[in-house]
């Protein structure tokens, strides 16, 4: 069989495109050990032991002078130095609770056995009262209540015009009353008013929910009222902070 002849150029031309993929593979090969090293490394980090050695038993060599601390350190990993031993006495701080119960308003609830049950079995004789012994401490957490609150104004005349028929007009006086919280409104109360925005700004709860919560305890409120009470605090609270003209001018520019 005869082989067609090629020039000297053309040699080296055809060498080189085979070479050429040899160093593509080196090169991908060197990438691919590269990647599985931090893979590896990534892997220990995440799920191996604690500790600096990066050495594994493949590899035993591998990055051996980043071990030279450990390989030259105290087996038992404790330094040589003196110690001096102190001590004193504190008074024992209260705990958290019992700071906690401290401001609290308490209510007992004292629990006395019935006269039937204090006769003495030896004598007959009625036992009386000897000590008392909190047992337990609770929190009683009271529910908001709903009540109706009636503003009054009294009106007074005088008794000794009313009687002199000389005075023809009647002195009558009427007590001041606190303006509401929300103009134009009969039942905004500053209790209510102030629950409202707290659960909304606070506890982060939407006006809706406050509306069906009040519902569930017999208080039918439209969120629409609800939204409308929470503009106007906003709108007042305005007027009395001294950054009220940088919010005027921000949100209505001339």
């Amino acid at each position: 069989m005869r082989y067609p002849s090629c020039t000297g150029k053309e040699v080296k031309v055809l060498r080189d495109e085979v070479e050429c993929p040899k160093d593509e593979i080196t090169q991908k090969d060197v990438l691919l050990v590269h990647y599985i090293e931090q893979l590896r490394i990534e892997q220990h980090h995440r799920f191996g032991v604690s500790s600096e050695r990066t050495g594994t038993p493949e590899i035993p060599e591998q990055l051996r002078l980043f071990n030279e601390p450990e390989n030259i350190a105290d087996a038992d990993g404790v330094e040589n130095v003196e110690t001096e031993e102190i001590t004193y006495t504190r008074k024992k701080r209260a705990g958290k609770r019992e700071e906690f119960y401290e401001n609290l308003p308490v209510k007992q609830i004292i629990h006395e056995l019935p006269e039937e049950d204090r006769i003495c079995p030896h004598c007959g004789g009625l036992a009386r009262e000897c000590g008392r012994e909190v047992v337990r401490s609770e929190l009683e957490l009271i529910p908001a209540s709903v009540s109706k609150v009636e503003h009054v104004q009294v009106v007074y005349d005088c008794p000794k015009c009313g009687k002199d028929s000389e005075v023809e007009t009647r002195v009558m006086v009427k007590s001041d009353i606190p303006a509401p919280v929300i103009p134009n409104s009969g039942i905004a109360s500053p209790s209510l008013v102030a629950y409202v925005v707290s659960n909304k700004y606070v506890l982060a709860l939407p006006l809706n929910r406050q509306s069906e919560e009040l519902k569930r305890q017999g208080i039918e409120l439209p969120k629409q009222n609800l939204a409308n009470w929470v503009i106007y605090v906003a709108l007042v609270s305005y007027t009395l902070s001294p950054k009220s003209l940088y919010w005027a001018v921000l949100y209505n520019p001339l």
